[in-house]
């Protein structure tokens, strides 16, 4: 793994606490970090989609569970599946297995 996306709020601040950490030790084990904000679900799901079009590539929540928890889904359905959902008329069908696309 070379990139790591680090969602965190950017408000909270065990969560930019928690980057910093990671900011710290990063160049030390030669990866990349991109911070991504929770501020709203637009926000992250540019930035995970943008973030899942190179390779080697993984993500790690800091801070707080309640200032994710509203985006839970948005972050663990990979963008992919979020893609093909929004288009797919078998949505539907998704949805009853559980998978929670996109509003």
């Amino acid at each position: 793994m070379t990139r790591v996306a680090v969602i965190r709020d950017p408000s909270v601040p065990a969560g930019s606490g928690g980057f910093a950490a990671i900011q710290t030790v990063a160049p030390s084990l030669r990866v990349e970090l991109t911070p991504v904000g929770v501020r709203d679900g637009a926000e992250i799901d540019h930035a995970i989609a943008a973030f899942a079009r190179s390779s080697n590539g993984g993500l790690i929540v800091v801070g707080p569970g309640s200032s994710v928890a509203a985006h839970r889904d948005l972050i663990i359905t990979p963008p992919f599946v979020r893609t093909a959902l929004r288009f797919n008329p078998a949505r539907r069908k998704a949805e009853r297995a559980g998978i929670d696309p996109i509003r």
